[in-house]
């Protein structure tokens, strides 16, 4: 028979447990991206539906999707002394990041599935 100390340290110990599988979050890395061999129905599932589907001769697809590649800005800046002849009083250093939405295709062989090459960034959903 267990002790009632124990059974409170077990109990404890399972609703902390079940507490920090909670916290658990999805990265940015978690987030699927287009892969080679990939078939319709996986990109339909995991992007929604295109923008366009054009078909290729032969039978092939290519479907359109916005594509965001992030680019990164680096802006320098100082604040000048009163004094002329004197070192700069301030320094700063900022960050602009944007997404700057691109259509970009995505190709689709005879048999269904994505082939290379591979669109870059990140799929923008609606």
């Amino acid at each position: 028979m267990h002790s009632p100390v124990k059974t409170i340290f077990i109990l404890l110990a399972a609703v902390s447990l079940f507490l920090l599988a909670g916290c658990a979050s999805r990265s940015k890395s978690d987030e699927p991206s287009v892969q080679v061999g990939m078939t319709r129905p996986d990109l339909v599932y995991h992007f929604g539906e295109p923008i366009r589907i054009d078909t290729v001769p032969g039978g092939g697809e290519t479907w359109y999707y916005h594509f965001a590649p992030w680019s990164i800005d680096r802006h320098d800046g100082q604040t000048a002394s009163q004094d002329p002849d004197e070192q700069p009083t301030a320094l700063s250093t900022s960050w602009k990041f944007t997404k700057n939405p691109d259509l970009q295709p995505i190709h689709i062989a005879t048999n269904g599935l994505v082939i290379e090459p591979l669109p870059t960034g990140r799929i923008v959903r609606k």
